[in-house]
């Protein structure tokens, strides 16, 4: 274990024990106050003073630091103080906006400076160039010089300058010509690489983000059109995976999901606007399954490596990565004319055999059971929907929310009655708005006596469960 991160050890325990302690304060100032309180009922406040006191509250906030500060502001009406809102106002204020307004001005202040000195020729082009970096590098000497006792402030300070170095070496790509697309490319991997190791010794987030931004901009930024997307998906591939795992590292959950929004939205985009299923399937079929297993991994990290139940943001996450899978599939095998039966199948399949794994190998997750169960419904119906027409759909939809209520019924599973009744309920919505008008009147009347038999029998179990529960 070398010395940072020794450091960065040490730091995560105190934290950690400071927490502890100032939860400990906290309560002994609630027990106190509340037997300030029945010493006072009972006509003897003072015997709780003396013996009683409440504990000694801390100085200020380099005592227990920026997390302890607030905590302990937040008791402050319990022990007689000025509101929460007036010291949490000044808190966000001084140890927050200012830091952040402070930086954007600053780097506002130096662009300013560069524009002017290019309007009026003071310095040579060359010169605007090392000038920029020379104010990135001055501000990341400040940030180290200053991490070990203001490591919020520090990590403003260090945000600033590694997005000063990404503009500066933009500018010296594209508007002075001065590096070579290459060398430009190997400048901005480096400092994505330094910004996003520097994050894991700050332990902060917002560097974290900063480091995300620039990564995924730095194909754009120093692209010079050759269109080979293979290179393109698989750079993203290797930031995704560095992501993930300094989203697992870390905990910062909010870093791996920004990642998986980018990459989808930029893997959408391309299929939507500039894809060639002739010359480009393999390489569409090859990044959306790897995209799809690195984040569905990623979901599943807590669940493999530190047996913790999946939550709901994580459910969300398996359901969001199904549906993006499918919709790939869609558009990566296009079908003219015709509606997308085989996509839906397989994705059906995949889907009903998650569901069933996970009720097979997981039965603690029920919730997301339930998620993939509900998902691999709506891939069945939509499955019935192209696959047959006319009354056929009506009869096997009705067929299937039958199955469903009396699963339901058996298993005393109240969601899957629940999920029948609603596709009772959009089946005679269908029967209604579009059926009604291509059916035959025989079909209108056998579709209208079979849902209206339905209804009144699942309306009759509901009425005789009432009653039970009554008695």
């Amino acid at each position: 274990m070398n010395l940072d991160q020794r450091m960065d050890q040490l730091e995560q325990e105190i934290r950690q024990l400071a927490k502890e302690h100032n939860d400990t304060r906290q309560r002994l100032v609630r027990l106190y106050d509340e037997l300030r309180l029945l010493r006072t009922q009972a006509g003897n406040p003072s015997q709780t003073a003396g013996a009683f006191a409440p504990p000694d509250v801390p100085e200020s906030a380099d005592e227990w630091g920026d997390l302890q500060q607030e905590r302990y502001l937040a008791t402050a009406p319990a022990r007689g103080q000025q509101p929460l809102a007036q010291h949490g106002l000044e808190h966000f204020i001084g140890l927050r906006l200012i830091h952040l307004a402070g930086i954007i001005v600053l780097l506002t202040g130096i662009s300013l400076g560069i524009k002017y000195a290019i309007d009026k020729d003071l310095i040579s082009p060359l010169a605007r160039i090392m000038l920029a970096y020379f104010a990135g590098i001055i501000l990341l000497v400040i940030s180290l010089r200053l991490k070990a006792r203001y490591n919020f402030f520090s990590a403003i300070l260090f945000s600033g300058s590694m997005a000063c170095c990404y503009f500066t070496t933009y500018g010296a790509l594209v508007y002075y010509q001065f590096l070579a697309t290459s060398a430009a490319f190997f400048i901005m991997v480096a400092l994505t690489v330094f910004t996003v190791v520097q994050s894991i010794y700050y332990n902060r987030i917002e560097i974290a983000l900063i480091g995300l931004v620039g990564a995924y901009g730095i194909p754009f930024l120093v692209s010079n059109n050759t269109g080979r997307m293979d290179l393109f998906f698989a750079y993203v591939l290797l930031i995704n995976t560095a992501v993930v795992f300094l989203g697992f590292r870390k905990n910062w959950q909010l870093v791996t999901r920004l990642a998986m929004v980018i990459t989808w939205t930029l893997y959408l985009g391309w299929l939507l606007l500039d894809y060639n299923s002739a010359a480009q399937q393999l390489t569409a079929v090859l990044f959306a399954s790897a995209f799809y297993l690195l984040f569905i991994l990623a979901a599943f990290a807590g669940k493999f490596f530190r047996k913790i139940v999946l939550g709901s943001t994580d459910i969300v996450q398996v359901v969001l990565l199904n549906g993006l899978l499918y919709l790939s599939a869609v558009l990566v095998f296009p079908v003219n004319d015709s509606e997308p039966l085989v996509q839906t199948a397989i994705l059906l399949i995949l889907v009903a055999a998650w569901a069933v794994l996970t009720r097979w190998k997981m039965p603690d997750e029920r919730q997301l059971f339930r998620f993939l169960f509900i998902q691999s419904l709506c891939l069945l119906i939509l499955y019935i929907g192209f696959r047959w027409d006319g009354i056929t759909v009506t009869l096997l939809w009705i067929t299937v929310s039958v199955l469903m209520f009396s699963t339901g019924v058996i298993k005393r599973a109240g969601w899957l009655r629940v999920c029948s009744v609603l596709l009772i309920g959009g089946t005679l919505l269908k029967l209604i708005t579009l059926d009604a008008v291509r059916f035959t009147t025989g079909q209108r009347i056998v579709s209208f006596i079979v849902i209206g038999i339905l209804l009144l029998i699942g309306s009759f179990y509901y009425q005789r469960i009432n009653t039970a529960l009554k008695k």
